[in-house]
Parts: C-alpha cells; sequence; structure tokens
C-alpha cells in the first residue's frame, strides 16, 4: 500500500512539473516569440512564392509575392510585381512605357532598396523616377548574390526589357567577396529541375529559400496545430546552443544546405568563370572575417585584404568582371552607367579599419575601362557625414542605408547622372533609339 502511494506522488509531482513547465514555457513564448512567430510565418509564406520559370530558366518570384525583411532596426516589406508583362515578378513598381529616357538597373541589396523601409517606392531609382519624369528605371535589383549570379539572370531576361542605359550596382563592402564565387542558384536549379518532377523542383526551391534563418523552435510551432510549448522552450534552448557554438568554434553545425548539396552537389551550379585559386578565397574569407563596432556605426572588416597578394587578386577580379559585363553592354549598344555604394567602413581612417578601404576602391576605378561612367558615392557620403555628424546615414547594425541615406544619395546620383547626360555621351552610339530621341528633340529646338 505505501509503494502505490509512493507510485502515485511520484506520478503526481511529474504531471505537475510538466504543467509548471508548460505554464513557464507558454509565457515565456508570449513574452519573447510571439513577434518572432508571426514573421517567420510571414517569411516563409513569402518564400514559397518563388517558382522556377523554365522558359527563361530563372527562378523569380510570382507577381503578387511578399518578401519581408526583418532586423532589429527596420522591416522591409516588398511585394512582386509583373513589370514586364511575362508572369514572373521582379521588386520594381511598374513600367510607364511613355517616359522618354529607359534605363535597367541592376546589383544587390542597396540597388533594390534594403533598409529603406518602403523599399519598392522609396531605393535611389524610385525616388529618381519621383524627381524627374523623363526617367523609366526598371528596377531588376535583389535578384542574385555578386555579378556572377545578377549577370547570368539578366542575360536570360535581357529581350524581355527596354533600355537605353543600364545602370549597375557595386556595393565595396560585400561585393570584392561575392564576385569570387561563381556560384548561380538559377543554374543550380536548372541542372536539377531536368531530373525533377515540377513538384519536387518547387520542394527543392522551397527547401533553399527557407534553410537561410530556419530555427528549430519556430519551425515546430509553425507545423503543428497542436503543441506543447515545453517542446518549444526545448527547441529554443537548443537552437541557441548551436548559435553558441558557432560563433565560438566558427563551425557551422546546422547548415541545413548541407543535406540538399550532399545529394545535389553545389559545384553543379558553378558557372566555371572564376579561376579554381579565386574562388577558394572566397571560402577562406569567412574565416577571416570581423565585425567591428564602433559608436555610430558596425563594419564588416575582411581579414583577407591583408595578403596584399590576395587583396590584389580580389580587386582585379572585380574589375575584370565589371569590365566584361560592360563590355556586353556596349555590345548590345547600349549606354552603361557604374554606381559605386560604400559600406561605413568607407566613413573611417585606416586606424579604424586596419585596411585602407577607400584605396582599394580608388584602385578598382582605374582597372575599369576607360569609357566607363562611374558615379561615385564615396566622397560625397563621406563629406556628408563629416559636416552632418547627427545624421545617420546607414543602419548601425544591418550597415544598409537608412531612408535618409537613400533620399541623399538618390540626389546625388540624379545630379551626377543629368550632368552625365548633357554631355555628347550619347552621340558616340548613333544607332542608339535615345540617341535618336535626343536628336529629333535638338533639331526641334
Amino acid at each position: 500500500m505505501k509503494l502505490n502511494t509512493k507510485k502515485k506522488f511520484i506520478i503526481l509531482s511529474a504531471i505537475i512539473s510538466l504543467i509548471f513547465f508548460e505554464i513557464l514555457s507558454y509565457t515565456y513564448f508570449i513574452l519573447n516569440d510571439v513577434k518572432n512567430l508571426n514573421y517567420y510565418l510571414e517569411r516563409k509564406i513569402g518564400l514559397s512564392g518563388f517558382k522556377y520559370y523554365e522558359k527563361y530558366e530563372v527562378v523569380l518570384p510570382k507577381p503578387g509575392t511578399k518578401k519581408i525583411i526583418k532586423k532589429k532596426e527596420y522591416r522591409d516589406e516588398f511585394i512582386a510585381k509583373d513589370v514586364l508583362g511575362e508572369g514572373f515578378g521582379v521588386w520594381d513598381e511598374g513600367v510607364n512605357a511613355n517616359r522618354e529616357i529607359k534605363i535597367a538597373t541592376l546589383g544587390d541589396s542597396f540597388a533594390v532598396g534594403v533598409g529603406s523601409i518602403d523599399p519598392i517606392n522609396k531605393n535611389i531609382f524610385s525616388l529618381i523616377e519621383d524627381k524627374k519624369n523623363k526617367y523609366e528605371i526598371t528596377n531588376l535589383g535583389g535578384i542574385g548574390k555578386g555579378i556572377h549570379d545578377q549577370s547570368y539572370f539578366f542575360y536570360k531576361i535581357e529581350n524581355l526589357v527596354d533600355y537605353d542605359i543600364m545602370i549597375y550596382n557595386f556595393f565595396s563592402g560585400g561585393d570584392y567577396i561575392d564576385n569570387l564565387n561563381d556560384f548561380s542558384s538559377n543554374l543550380y536549379v536548372k541542372k536539377i529541375s531536368q531530373n525533377l518532377s515540377d513538384i519536387k523542383t518547387q520542394d527543392l526551391i522551397n527547401k533553399l529559400n527557407t534553410t537561410h534563418g530556419f530555427k528549430n523552435h519556430l519551425e515546430y510551432l509553425a507545423n503543428n496545430n497542436i503543441k506543447l510549448y515545453s517542446i518549444y522552450f526545448l527547441l529554443k534552448i537548443y537552437d541557441l546552443s548551436i548559435i553558441k557554438a558557432n560563433k565560438l568554434l566558427n563551425i557551422n553545425f546546422q547548415d541545413l544546405n548541407k543535406k540538399i548539396y550532399a545529394k545535389y552537389p553545389k559545384d553543379l551550379g558553378r558557372l566555371k568563370v572564376v579561376k579554381n585559386d579565386i574562388y577558394q578565397i572566397y571560402g577562406m574569407s569567412k574565416k577571416k572575417r570581423e565585425r567591428i563596432c564602433e559608436v555610430k556605426y558596425c563594419f564588416e572588416h575582411e581579414g583577407v585584404f591583408e595578403d596584399s597578394l590576395i587583396q590584389k587578386k580580389v580587386v582585379d577580379n572585380s574589375a575584370y568582371f565589371i569590365n566584361k559585363f560592360y563590355n556586353h553592354i556596349n555590345k548590345k549598344n547600349k549606354k552603361f552607367l557604374l554606381i559605386v555604394h560604400p559600406s561605413a567602413r568607407n566613413l573611417f581612417s585606416k586606424k579604424k579599419t586596419v585596411i585602407d578601404y577607400n584605396e582599394l576602391d580608388n584602385i578598382l576605378i582605374e582597372k575599369l575601362d576607360k569609357n566607363i561612367k562611374v558615379i561615385d558615392l564615396r566622397k560625397f557620403l563621406i563629406d556628408y557625414e563629416n559636416s552632418n555628424p547627427s545624421k545617420r546615414i546607414f543602419w548601425k547594425m544591418d550597415g544598409h542605408y537608412t531612408p535618409f541615406g537613400y533620399k541623399i544619395s538618390s540626389d546625388y546620383v540624379l545630379r551626377k547622372m543629368e550632368k552625365i547626360l548633357n554631355t555628347n555621351w550619347f552621340l558616340l552610339l548613333p544607332d542608339s533609339p535615345l540617341t535618336q530621341k535626343l536628336y529629333i528633340r535638338i533639331r526641334s529646338l
């Protein structure tokens, strides 16, 4: 009898403990993760809106797809639109065919306006369109990481785009390293999809998209209608432990892409345009990256640049492929503009940054084809920062332009662009549609 009573007591104590732990776990969830779960669900829905368009051999968002980027300092919301009328979306607000000067722009997150809070309407190029209604700028930014994947995408849909000028955006804070990697997600999916059904191809795309930012504890909550918050809490501890271990040991214990790449080797997606010794620097760079935080801004120090030989290879690599892209555009009888976007590290002296990143950018520009027109934002933003120390051009932790940073950058880009357009730049291409328009307009004066 005593034994039965003892068993009952143990069982009852265990039940009470589990209930108490469940209550504590639920309370923790309410206080800490309700908003995180909502964002996780929003993001997951948005990432499931990407599709492989076999006709163009690229992965793009379906029209109406909402992409959310949430950082500690801001929240961006993008909605894809079918601005080219081909059934796929890009991150642009729409095309007005009646505007006089047609421009296409390509590049990474700075081109598409990440950090502006209203990126579709408040990126540099949509702000320029608002100020000058003679410009129609089709924003093809934010698709592909680095010049290789971006240009691969552009070549596939180029014939759909009505443009006289190509503006390519180079972010000196990250593109040097990104351009060492010639992996193209579009080529990768193209090759694998040849042996998969449409359903399995879509499943692969969804997995590739959602592995970045994957959290076991939020995934558990998202996938189960009936759930125990105590299990969520244990998974949260596990996720936090993994993050801590990754930082301490510089090893990614939870790289979910590894499972995919084990089945479909990542080399399937390499364009094979970067030499292997250059490509290997890309992997090396991740281990030599250091985050430095000052009072106003944080920035990334790229340790690989401390080796002068590697530094030269990295800069030469970006210059070579920018020149190559320029040559392609030039052969199409179009004009080419390059915008150099600085990082917050460009605002500091070498004493703070270890490497003179401004000198690095100077070397890059010197190695470019002399016919490339460059709009260099560095000096303007450095001077502005020195004259207006209370204004914040970049987000401190994230490193993208703030809405204010986008505004003043758009003003500067517009001024420089107008100055370039007022020269005989276009007359060098007598057969271009824009030159014909300008010639007719001049004759009518």
